[in-house]
């Protein structure tokens, strides 16, 4: 029976060693291939292709660290399974971590896709540039310099010196001007 009982201390032990190194080797391989994505999307210049469609988000960076945080995760699987832990309430938490960020992304989209939209037709319009003039005929005569153009909102400033933050999806539904000077 103490035989019994040494052996599988000593096999716990073992195993946890084992499982403590693939834990160390899984975050390891995550730093390896985020810095090698990385450096891969920045060759490819992947910044500068979604730039042409006016997007300014990092995608290299974010894809990379996307792809490290794949990687911990199936580290830290492994190194439950290995530990002969229970996987399903970790199942659970990832379906429910999962489906949080599917419902973020979809809010995220029904406001952004609207703002891109009405951004694209403002570049199509006119001459969108910093220091051009804007009318809005819908919103009660609203007019001002442009005092910056993203992807998401316009800035104007009015006569009165007030910087108004108007959402562009606002310009898919109203009639609006841009002239280069007042």
């Amino acid at each position: 029976m103490a035989w019994e009982t040494a052996l599988s201390v000593q096999e716990f032990i073992y195993n946890l060693i084992t499982a403590i190194i693939i834990l160390i080797a899984g975050f390891g391989l995550g730093l390896l291939i985020n810095k090698a994505l990385l450096r891969l999307l920045k060759e490819l210049q992947l910044n500068q292709l979604i730039s042409r469609i006016y997007i300014t988000i990092n995608l290299e960076r974010w894809l990379s660290t996307l792809a490290s945080y794949f990687v911990y995760f199936g580290s830290i699987i492994i190194f439950l399974k290995y530990l002969k832990i229970d996987l399903a309430a970790l199942y659970l938490i990832l379906g429910g971590f999962i489906l949080l960020l599917l419902l973020t992304f979809i809010i995220w989209l029904k406001d952004i896709l609207p703002n891109y939209s009405g951004w694209l037709l403002l570049k199509e319009k006119g001459n969108l540039a910093v220091g051009s003039f804007l009318e809005i005929g819908e919103m009660g005569g609203v007019s001002g310099t442009i005092e910056k153009a993203g992807w998401l909102e316009t800035k104007i400033k009015t006569k009165k010196g007030d910087l108004l933050h108007i959402p562009n999806s606002l310009f898919l539904n109203s009639k609006f001007t841009i002239s280069k000077y007042q």
